[in-house]
């Protein structure tokens, strides 16, 4: 069974979205949060 990497939900029968190889998220919404996650870690490790 698939499930939303944020979320937690389950995808079955469900639009996927995905980011950064195997990552699945429920909606373009929750897709771009995670997205936004992984660019602030980013930058505070750029950056400090």
């Amino acid at each position: 069974m698939k499930n939303c990497s944020v979320y937690k939900k389950s995808l079955h029968n469900s639009n996927i979205f995905m980011y950064s190889g195997n990552t699945l998220f429920c909606s373009k919404e929750c897709r771009q949060e995670q997205m936004e996650i992984d660019e602030a870690r980013e930058n505070k490790m750029k950056f400090g």
